[in-house]
């Protein structure tokens, strides 16, 4: 503290605002500084001392600027309209630190969904209920529709306005309107696998999928898994955007046979440069001892993807070449049509030719293998032995 003694305290923190929490009492407790400071910070309000955390102006000042500095103010301005109004125009969580009161004003919470619609998941049932709050809401932000009562889901209005704002808002509609084709297309069209919250006959609906597939090839990943098998239904979407095939099942992406049939449909640079990929990432799976097969070449990978595809690089990772975005399931299909490959020892797990690769580099040759003692009995019995 001598070394202190001599430190201007009124400058060291309007240098460094962080450092207000260590200053001495009186400086904590200057109005005027803390005024300077709050300008600056809002959540510096919560080193004041003494009572200037009731100061109706210096609490005005840090709410405007940081609204959650309402926690720090005294009850009676967490009561207050006027603070509580800047403050949700600032910050429209701090909605949760007004008073009761307050917390059932609607112009207050029509304020603080304006700024944040989640303000919707802090207000009680009954005005979660309310179709004018809701509205609000869900302008702002359409994910705050699964904060709505569940008498509201099937608002056609309000459920339009949420899926317009995010599509993701589709999987809290009413079933009538999820099988709706209408309006699960317009959802479609924004975000392609928002068809995962259709109902089940649109997924496996035929013309319903093509016509999805036309505005966004990836709502095909979320078609019911017969129509990704199905290779007539999959070499029709691959028309409409040759890129599905990346959302076809397993035993369709690594058909040697279906490739051909696809290629010599759609002859395209990007379908050829795909399936060159799949077929070398499938052979270096399917033959974990071919360790230094040459990779795939870029000679005809330099090309732009065509619009509305997967942003899907020719060089990708080749788990995801092969798996696609549906990932473990097919993952577990391949590890099971490959637990007998040759190579393999009895009832160990397959692995990529990656990984195999890795495992040759690092472990010595003919490495004896250790077990497992069958209780602990045995294990003191060899220990005994030895």
């Amino acid at each position: 503290m001598r070394a202190l003694q001599g430190v201007d305290w009124a400058d060291v923190v309007m240098r460094n605002t962080n450092s207000y929490k260590l200053a001495p009492a009186m400086y904590r407790m200057d109005r005027k500084l803390a005024m300077d400071l709050v300008k600056k910070d809002g959540q510096l309000l919560q080193y004041t001392l003494g009572e200037l955390n009731s100061d109706i102006e210096l609490v005005m000042e840090a709410v405007t600027k940081n609204g959650s500095a309402l926690r720090y103010a005294d009850m009676e301005l967490q009561d207050n309209k006027d603070i509580a109004l800047a403050a949700v125009a600032s910050e429209g969580m701090a909605f949760q630190y007004l008073s009761r009161r307050l917390r059932e004003d609607s112009e207050v919470i029509m304020a603080a969904l304006k700024q944040n619609g989640r303000v919707l998941s802090l207000l009680t049932r009954s005005l979660r209920r309310n179709p004018e709050f809701v509205r609000r809401a869900v302008e702002t932000d359409g994910s705050a529709f699964q904060y709505a009562d569940p008498s509201l889901n099937h608002n056609r209005e309000i459920v339009r306005l949420a899926v317009a704002s995010s599509p993701q808002a589709l999987a809290f509609a009413h079933p009538e309107l999820r099988d709706e084709d209408a309006f699960v297309m317009d959802a479609v069209e924004k975000q392609g696998s928002t068809l995962s919250y259709a109902s089940a006959r649109l997924q496996a609906d035929r013309g319903f999928v093509l016509k999805a597939v036309e505005k966004n090839v990836w709502a095909f990943g979320s078609a019911s898994k017969a129509l990704r098998g199905d290779r007539i239904f999959v070499l029709e979407c691959m028309k409409r955007n040759c890129m599905a095939l990346q959302f076809a099942t397993l035993d369709v992406k690594v058909d040697p046979s279906f490739h051909a049939k696809a290629l010599a449909a759609i002859n395209t640079p990007y379908l050829r440069t795909y399936i060159k990929q799949l077929r070398d990432v499938a052979r270096r799976v399917s033959s974990k001892l071919d360790l230094n097969a040459a990779p795939l070449q870029a000679s005809d990978a330099q090309t732009t993807w065509p619009a509305g595809s997967p942003s899907l690089s020719p060089f990708m990772d080749s788990r995801r070449a092969i798996y696609g975005s549906r990932g473990n399931a097919d993952l577990m299909a391949v590890r099971g049509q490959l637990r007998a490959a040759p190579g393999d020892k009895p009832g160990s797990r397959p692995h990529s030719a990656a990984g195999a690769a890795g495992r040759v580099a690092r472990a010595p040759a003919q490495q004896p293998q250790m077990q497992r003692p069958q209780s602990q009995g045995g294990m003191r019995r060899s220990r005994s032995a030895a």
